[in-house]
């Protein structure tokens, strides 16, 4: 009896286990990013000749810009642009971007000519951080930059993204 009492009491227990298990969890919450807001900007870590200097806003390092154009910018070069905020406040908000045809082109250019070097993330124009910072091998198609924006700043955007 004392064995069929213990057996009864882990079943009750995996099962209540198994009850939690099952449970539906908090799901991210992604909505879209306006594209024309965006730039990808090649950037070194000293000066150089037709480089512009500038400071990310997030982690206060200073790098140098190539010129737009060796850029990825807005509507031209991005079809698609959206935020993910992960219910887990241990996870970093993410920027996720899709590349029209051009910026896939130019994706690749970057990935042949700029690995290992960082590519800053342009948000209105000011530099927000380096993604990655430095740049590895990256998809030619799209692209995923955690902590661009703050969950303060993100569930800001949320809002705004709704109205």
């Amino acid at each position: 009896m004392e064995t069929a009492t213990r057996v009864g009491a882990l079943i009750l227990c995996l099962g209540c286990g198994a009850a939690l298990g099952c449970q539906e969890r908090a799901k991210p919450v992604d909505f879209p990013f306006p594209v024309d807001r965006i730039e990808l900007r090649p950037a070194e870590t000293e000066s150089g000749e037709g480089l512009e200097e500038t400071v990310t806003s997030v982690t206060g390092q200073k790098l140098f810009l190539h010129p737009r154009e060796k850029g990825l910018l807005g509507a031209e070069d991005l079809s698609k642009a959206y935020l993910v905020i992960h219910p887990d406040v241990g996870i970093e908000v993410v920027l996720c971007t899709e590349f029209t045809q051009s910026g896939q082109q130019k994706m690749e250019q970057l990935n042949q000519t700029h690995r290992n070097k960082p590519v800053v993330v342009m948000i209105d124009g000011k530099a927000r951080r380096p993604a990655d910072p430095r740049m590895r091998q990256a998809s030619n198609t799209e692209l995923a930059i955690a902590a661009v924006f703050t969950r303060e700043e993100a569930e800001q955007l949320r809002k705004e993204a709704r109205k």
